[in-house]
């Protein structure tokens, strides 16, 4: 009688061990693979020299003065409006130049009283090169308002005037557009000047009157 239980026994071991095995313990934090990405860096950007110029600008570093003087005759409202004034500009090794400056207002009328209603001075900046001409080194370079917007104003009392006429208006910067005369060269020896006269009326198509006269004077 005891012969089956001892067999019965025997055969649940069998089955246990038979069974299916327990799922083994996921990996812990510290075993897991972390991702890594590869980042690609850009090229270090090289400054670049700016290239000598192909002369020695030794003899003309420093600083130079630059006048200039211009006048209209012939206005539709006055007859006479100048712009004088000067820039001192510096050069340096890479043979450029700028500097800044201003330029004054002045008006006449015969047998009337012409008058500038503001201050009458104009700020402006000037920028170039020295670059070498047909019979030597010159300066070339533009003279620009530093407020393109700014509008120059004016007062006219003649004897037939109830009262005084005063208006507004762009003359200088508009002629020199039109007539397309900058840049400006210099031969780059001090004295050196330079004058032109031009129509302003054919040039900005009737919008200005008379004549723009350019004078330009080089200094050190």
């Amino acid at each position: 009688m005891r012969r089956p239980a001892a067999v019965l026994l025997s055969l649940m071991l069998v089955l246990a061990a038979c069974g299916p095995s327990a799922a083994p313990p996921p990996p812990s934090q510290a075993n897991a693979v972390t991702p890594f990405v590869i980042v690609t860096l850009p090229p270090e950007v090289m400054p670049t020299n700016t290239p000598a110029p192909a002369f020695d600008v030794g003899p003309y570093r420093g600083m130079w003065q630059i006048d200039f003087r211009f006048q209209f005759d012939g206005g539709e409202v006055i007859q006479q409006t100048r712009f004088v004034g000067g820039v001192p500009v510096e050069v340096l090794d890479d043979a450029t130049f700028s500097g800044q400056g201003s330029l004054i207002t002045s008006v006449r009328h015969e047998g009337c009283t012409a008058a500038v209603a503001d201050d009458g001075e104009i700020r402006v900046t000037l920028t170039g090169e020295i670059r070498p001409g047909e019979t030597g080194l010159e300066m070339v370079f533009d003279l620009r308002p530093d407020d393109p917007e700014r509008v120059e104003h004016y007062r006219l009392q003649c004897p037939d005037f109830s009262e005084p006429l005063e208006f507004e208006r762009q003359t200088l910067w508009p002629a020199l557009e039109a007539l397309d005369i900058q840049p400006f060269v210099l031969p780059l020896t001090p004295g050196a000047s330079f004058q032109s006269t031009d129509d302003v009326s054919a040039a900005t198509g009737g919008t200005l009157q008379g004549t723009l006269t350019a004078e330009i004077r080089l200094r050190r």
